[in-house]
């Protein structure tokens, strides 16, 4: 039943990432970094122009600017491998035609990659409309069966942590975009941070609307939700069944915003 109502919902969410939008620091941020290897990981929104054409130059400002802020390192120009990790879908129009088409051309093959993983179906029905005792198994298959969140988790880890070995080259830097680096990218980099930094649901939330300047729509957050369960079911991930209220941190109203139901402080474990 799940597989068929992601098939019929699935033109109406492409429907749903049509907006442009450019590159906007208050977007970007860091949200992970490797001490031993290096390697980072930050979060943003569609990396281009009014004109929908992919500002590298600007977006690696942007992306040194947060690490100097952070006192991270950030690798000098020619030393690292940009991993442009975007959840984009051909129905987001002219800024992702942009951002494929740069990559296409064999001149930037030595900056780095883009990997698309296109997201939207995890989120349509939320966990408290299942019976309880049905919640385990899907967050640990069905719901995953198209988006595939926790396998992108684990990829862009394993990237965090795996040291560089194309020569020339010192680390790999991640940027995590969809449109607005708000939804998709809130669903991926809330999900990351529950399994790898130990948030709870309350805290991760919390960041996500912080560095977005807004909560993740009813389809992310509802795959927040799922993600939860996932880590709850899940007792060596993360916190485990200490990561909280998975059905509590927001409320949504369907195929609309969603609101924060607390104010928590950080209570990350580190």
């Amino acid at each position: 039943m799940f597989a068929t109502i992601l098939s019929l919902l699935a033109p109406l969410l492409a429907l749903l990432h049509t907006t442009a939008a450019t590159l906007e620091y208050s977007r970007v941020h860091l949200v992970d970094h490797d001490t031993t290897t290096g390697n980072l990981l930050f979060r943003g929104n569609m990396p281009t122009n009014s004109s929908h054409a992919f500002i590298v130059d600007t977006l690696l400002q942007y992306l040194r600017q947060r690490a100097n802020e952070s006192s991270v390192p950030f690798p000098a120009a020619g030393e690292f491998l940009l991993y442009d990790i975007s959840l984009n879908n051909d129905f987001d129009g002219k800024d992702f035609k942009g951002e494929r088409d740069f990559w296409k051309d064999p001149s930037t093959k030595s900056l780095g990659q883009f990997i698309n993983w296109p997201l939207g179906l995890a989120g349509i029905v939320p966990p408290k409309l299942f019976p309880k005792s049905k919640i385990p198994e899907m967050a640990n298959g069905s719901v995953w069966k198209i988006d595939k969140i926790p396998a992108h988790v684990q990829q862009i880890r394993n990237w965090l942590t795996t040291p560089v070995t194309v020569p020339n080259k010192k680390v790999i830097v991640q940027y995590v975009h969809c449109t607005a680096g708000c939804d998709r990218t809130g669903e991926v980099i809330g999900s990351y941070r529950m399994r790898y930094n130990k948030n709870n649901v309350i805290d991760m939330y919390r960041k996500d609307v912080s560095e977005c300047g807004r909560p993740p729509n009813y389809w992310s957050t509802t795959a927040l939700e799922w993600f939860c369960e996932y880590i709850t079911y899940n007792p060596t991930f993360g916190l485990g069944p200490n990561v909280g209220d998975c059905e509590g941190f927001a409320t949504c109203k369907f195929a609309g915003h969603c609101t924060p139901t607390h104010n928590a402080s950080s209570t990350a474990v580190q």
